[in-house]
Parts: C-alpha cells; sequence; structure tokens
C-alpha cells in the first residue's frame, strides 16, 4: 500500500511542526510507502532522508495546485491520501481519502478587517474552496472539539470530522538537559498574525511595568512583521524585559520553551493551539485566554479575557503572587473634598 501526502504548501509554523511529527511517525510503517509532495521551502529532517519507505518531490508554488492530478495518476484504491494544507481537492478520490483542517480562518467567517489586503483575498478564495469542494474527502481530521463543532455547522457537510490530534511525545527529550536549571520568565510561542494578540499581551507587559513589574517574555514573531517594529519601540520607552527570537531553530525553541516558566497564551482563536499541548508536554505552567479552544486542550493555571490588557496583566500579576490594587471608592463627602482640594 502507498499512502500520498499532499503537503505542497506546508513549509512554516505549527503546520510544519505537525508535519515533521507526522514523518516521524512513518518509521513505525516500514511496510507502508509514503510519497510527500511538499513545499519548496520545506527543509527535510535529517532522520528521514535516508528512510527508504519514503519519497519526497518538491513543489514550486505556481505548481501547488497540479499536485492532485499527479495523485491521480499514481494511486490504486487501496491505497491512502490525505491532504495535509487545509484546502480539499478539487476530485474524487476512489481510494480512502482525508483533509486535514487546521486553518480556523478558513473554517469561520471571522474578521480580516486588520489584514492586507492580498490576505483577505487568498482567505476568501480558501474559504470559497473549502465550501465548495469539502465533501471531496472521506474524512476530515481536526484538533479539537472547537474545530469539530465549527465545521459540523456548515450546511452540506456529507463528510465526517472527527478530532484526532497528535504530537510526537518524543520532543520532551530537547527539555532532559535543562531540568536542573531554574525555569524563568514566560514565553509566548506564535506567528505575527493579527488574532495573535501580541498587541494586548504587550499593554499588559507596559501595565506591569507601570506598577514597576517587570517580568521576562519571550516572543518568536518574525523580525520582518509590523508588530516586531512596534515592539521593539515600546520595548524600549518601557524598559520591558522581552527577548524576540526570529527564525529560531525549533531544537532551539524547545529548550528555551524548557526553560521558561510559564507559556502565555493570549490568541484570540485557535484550530489546535499546538504550544498548548506541547507546554503541558514539557510540564511547564500555562496562562491562557478563557477560551473554549484552550479548555479543549489544557486546563490553564490562570485565564483571562484575551479582549483586555488590563485582564491579562492582572492573570500575570496573580501567578506571580502580586496583589492586585482594587479601586478605592469615596464616601460622597470625600469625594467632594477630593474636588475642592485639586
Amino acid at each position: 500500500m502507498n499512502f500520498y501526502i499532499d503537503a505542497s504548501n506546508v513549509h512554516s509554523g505549527g503546520g510544519k511542526t505537525m508535519l515533521n511529527d507526522f514523518i516521524i511517525g512513518t518509521d513505525a510503517y516500514p511496510d507502508i510507502k509514503f510519497i510527500f509532495w511538499i513545499d519548496y521551502r520545506f527543509d527535510i529532517p535529517d532522520l528521514s532522508i535516508n528512510s527508504k519507505n519514503i519519497q519526497f518531490i518538491k513543489v514550486p508554488k505556481v505548481l501547488r495546485f497540479f499536485t492532485q492530478f499527479k495523485i491521480k495518476k499514481l494511486y490504486k484504491s487501496d491505497d491512502l491520501i490525505i491532504f495535509f494544507g487545509n484546502l480539499p481537492p478539487f476530485i474524487i478520490f476512489s481510494a480512502r481519502t482525508f483533509l486535514l483542517q487546521s486553518n480556523r480562518y478558513v473554517v469561520e467567517n471571522s474578521t480580516t478587517s486588520n489584514m492586507s489586503f492580498l490576505t483577505r483575498i487568498q482567505i476568501n478564495i480558501q474559504r470559497l474552496i473549502f465550501k465548495l469542494y469539502k465533501n471531496k474527502v472521506d474524512e476530515i481530521i481536526v484538533q479539537s472539539s472547537s474545530m469539530q463543532s465549527l465545521i459540523k455547522k456548515q450546511s452540506n457537510l456529507n463528510t465526517s470530522a472527527t478530532v484526532v490530534p497528535f504530537k510526537d511525545f518524543k520532543e520532551d527529550a530537547f527539555s532532559h538537559s535543562t531540568h536542573a536549571r531554574a525555569k524563568t520568565g514566560f514565553i509566548y510561542i506564535a506567528s505575527a498574525e493579527p488574532h495573535k494578540n501580541h498587541k494586548n499581551l504587550i499593554a499588559a507587559w507596559v501595565l506591569l511595568a507601570e506598577e514597576e513589574i517587570y517580568p521576562k517574555l519571550t516572543l518568536t514573531i518574525d523580525d520582518k512583521s509590523k508588530i516586531y517594529k512596534e515592539i521593539v519601540n515600546t520595548r524600549a520607552s518601557h524598559n520591558l524585559d522581552i527577548e524576540i527570537l526570529p527564525n529560531i531553530l525549533r531544537e532551539d525553541l524547545m529548550i528555551k520553551f524548557a526553560n521558561s516558566q510559564a507559556l502565555i497564551y493570549p490568541s484570540k482563536f485557535e484550530s489546535y493551539g499546538l504550544p498548548l499541548v506541547e507546554a503541558s508536554m514539557l510540564g511547564i505552567d500555562i496562562i491562557a485566554s478563557e477560551l473554549d479552544y484552550v479548555r479543549d486542550m489544557v486546563d490553564p493555571m490562570q485565564t483571562f479575557d484575551p479582549e483586555s490588557s488590563v485582564s491579562i496583566a492582572r492573570s500575570v500579576k496573580r501567578y506571580l503572587n502580586h496583589i492586585n490594587s482594587k479601586t478605592y471608592i469615596m464616601s460622597p463627602d470625600k469625594f467632594i473634598n477630593y474636588l475642592i482640594n485639586r
């Protein structure tokens, strides 16, 4: 049997991590031939280069669309096919066919007003493709019950949506050499997309600084993003203890992750929230948005309203055992006295 994997539009972020984990999983099935169509920018993991049952075909961006037709010419009815890039195929296969759906923007009509014009166009096209062709696969695989509920609400859904999250738990080996060290600071592993909510997170760090609380925060955003420049400027103007690690290697990131005291996760929505799973795997405390996608995966130590920088700051203070100062309510006579003596 052959297993055909169309991952021709996966090369970074959580999708890359999931694809790498999937590749690691193939080692347990030496009798199956795995054929991967991958983005030309995807770094093939070293462990798979010499595997006899794995074949990688790098695909230029302009030829992604044709991958499904190449699979169509090769597959047999007893083979398996999975589409790894959130979009279903345009054609129907007689073999068992899966779609791995991990992009909530594609499934849900969330606002894209804070994105660039080109990005909005791309997302709207992807939404249309998903809506029109989602029934071309036998099963849609998601990583959380929240995503499953969203997909089941889709009209004309004739295929099943199944919650099957997966993760390579061997990755905690990166943390073995760090257990003896004192864990310090907060880390937020996320791209610079607007829904990741860096603005409210940094605003919370400013509020903490105004109370002379300066916790360490590590971020992983791209240094070419707009929010990167804003964070650098805010860090300088408020003397914030923020470290930014753009383009950090996966192995180095996991070591940094394992040495952190807590994952803070203010994202407004996720299809999976992979860092939440990884934090739980590494034994890292979690402070996160009080939203369904978080509770689908973990039980955080502290939660907050992601729309409120004040709420985020207060959750950090609770975690650090700082006492929140409550608003003092004056009696009417003291209020008048306050006004007189201003």
